[in-house]
């Protein structure tokens, strides 16, 4: 898996759209999340809309997410219309995620310019999310952290006199 610093590995994905995703092209000079999910996860279920979120809060530095579904035991295209969300979805991911080293989900990756600046964490011991154990209690606690990282590290890397502003 790759480790903050690192260069992502590259891949090529359909988008829905029918549009080839061809990636680290995608991302020079602007940040790009790559989120590896399955409709099955609800940790991926809570995520999804704070990202939409991030997406927003960071339009002027053209953030994109890309959301490659994998894992799947049926056909996600009805629970990926329900959401109804602005992120980029790439079906049958499972070959990228392999080669990520991605072993859970949600798995999470902010790069820029090829390099990784941000991995999907954990929280510190104490969380809120260590004192429940069912997957459903523990996602609701564990998005708003990821979310909360995630903008820490966008406001790191970005600044108002960025290119990509």
């Amino acid at each position: 898996m790759p480790e903050v610093g690192d260069r992502a590995p590259s891949w090529q994905l359909e988008s829905l759209a029918g549009e080839r995703v061809r990636f680290p092209a995608i991302s020079a000079d602007r940040p790009i999340i790559v989120l590896f999910w399955a409709t099955w996860c609800p940790y991926c279920k809570a995520l999804m809309p704070r990202l939409a979120s991030l997406k927003k809060e960071f339009a002027g530095y053209d953030l994109e997410v890309y959301a490659i579904d994998i894992a799947e035991q049926g056909d996600p295209i009805p629970e990926i219309g329900a959401r109804d969300l602005p992120l980029i979805t790439l079906l049958n991911g499972d070959v990228v995620a392999e080669r990520y080293g991605v072993e859970m989900l949600p798995a999470l990756f902010l790069v820029r310019d090829g390099r990784v600046l941000y991995r999907l964490d954990y929280p510190p011991p104490g969380h809120p999310s260590q004192q429940v154990e069912a997957p459903a209690a523990q996602a609701p606690l564990l998005a708003p952290w990821w979310e909360a990282r995630l903008r820490e590290v966008l406001r790191e890397h970005l600044s108002p006199g960025d290119p990509a502003a």
